[in-house]
């Protein structure tokens, strides 16, 4: 059952939603066939593997959301290119490469931590 709903993020496709008992789970694939190598920027559809990545994010009604990517790793087609294998970088989700929280989550954790006195 793939849907396109308005609420996912661009260039992300929601496969579907499994609400679990400790909150729920979006699991979801990127739509775009090739990705850019990060080092020389060449697109490559070359796909090497496959990964699962998971990011927290805003939770929905106090249940904690888990957004489930499948992530994919491609070949660099240049043979110049010091990087032979990359990973899709996801900007649709508004997470920085290594990430496990959500872009949107990060700013109210960064805030929340500022408010009660934490220092950068």
């Amino acid at each position: 059952m793939s849907r396109d709903l308005g609420l996912a993020p661009c260039g992300l496709v929601i496969e579907r939603i499994e609400a679990a008992t400790s909150g729920l789970v979006i699991l979801a694939r990127p739509t775009a066939k090739t990705a850019d190598c990060p080092i020389c920027g060449s697109p490559s559809a070359r796909i090497h593997s496959t990964y699962r990545r998971s990011l927290a994010d805003l939770p929905s009604h106090g249940r904690a959301v888990w957004i489930k990517l499948v992530t994919r790793r491609f070949r660099c087609v240049l043979t110049t290119c010091s990087r032979r294998i990359f990973a899709e970088r996801l900007a649709a989700t508004g997470a920085h490469p290594f990430a496990r929280r959500t872009n949107c989550l990060e700013g109210i954790v960064h805030h929340l931590g500022l408010a009660l006195g934490g220092r950068p």
